[in-house]
């Protein structure tokens, strides 16, 4: 696969794909050439509106699959170990008997053979959210950043690529470059069920974790900061380092007599 975008918000890959696919019509690119006409429409995409797919069209699987689709490998032999997962990547290469048959390119040794009555759960593969990008790599990567995404989510989309990515953002959402990097330094943690069932007992210990993950955050931004401003706070560094480390021991010394969580 050549080249994908990435963006956090999937009415924004709808928007960027049908230039991509005029682009792709209009001028010829060696492995992307589109038939000039549709060869399979989808209904279901949004109120009163439908999607279609040509030949050469680059597609993603929204839904993990066993037994709908089937994998086979160059010799035509089904592949029972490796399966259509949510994010997979492909090219139409053939479309017959109205979507009855069709066959994707995944790989030079993989194909993909379904029946489009049977799976349905495709779409245009030229715009991906980061979240479908996971595990892919490609030959370069445009990245339409947004306030959706934290500092994992741009990790994930800065590093699909083998040569070249460049990343975009709009005025209307980051005012300054300044501001694009401190919203783009934060992390979202997700709460975990077991983050509320801490044994009394052991609530001291959960403290000190989390102060020390407050620490970690602390010198992120502190380096943050010296980037942007160009002079350094080294005093201040070495200070929430220090107890980052103190904090670290007292952390391992706990846990040796703790079981944190409920089994």
């Amino acid at each position: 696969m050549c080249s994908l975008k990435f963006n956090e918000r999937n009415f924004i890959g709808d928007m960027s794909e049908d230039p991509i696919r005029q682009r792709l019509r209009a001028t010829s690119i060696p492995g992307h050439t589109l038939s000039n006409e549709d060869v399979l429409t989808l209904k279901g995409y949004g109120k009163n509106k439908s999607k279609g797919f040509a030949l050469g069209d680059k597609i993603v699987f929204l839904h993990n699959d066993k037994e709908k689709v089937v994998l086979l490998n160059k010799y035509k032999q089904r592949i029972n170990n490796r399966f259509i997962t949510n994010g997979t990547i492909g090219i139409i290469e053939s479309v017959a008997n109205n979507g009855e048959e069709i066959i994707v390119r995944l790989d030079q040794n993989t194909t993909a053979h379904f029946n489009i009555h049977n799976y349905n759960h495709i779409s245009h593969g030229y715009a991906l959210t980061t979240h479908k990008s996971q595990g892919q790599t490609v030959d370069f990567t445009l990245v339409a950043a947004s306030k959706a995404m934290d500092a994992k989510g741009l990790y994930v989309a800065m590093t699909r690529h083998r040569d070249d990515v460049q990343l975009f953002y709009a005025k209307e959402e980051f005012e300054s470059y300044k501001k694009f990097a401190l919203h783009m330094s934060r992390f979202d943690n997700k709460d975990l069920v077991k983050d509320y069932t801490i044994h009394p007992d052991n609530c001291e210990a959960w403290a000190r974790v989390q102060e020390y993950q407050h620490c970690i955050y602390d010198a992120a931004a502190l380096h943050l900061e010296a980037t942007q401003e160009g002079d350094s706070d080294w005093a201040a560094y070495k200070h929430v380092k220090m107890g980052h480390i103190a904090l670290g021991k007292e952390i391992l010394d706990l846990l040796r007599k703790s079981n944190l969580y409920y089994d």
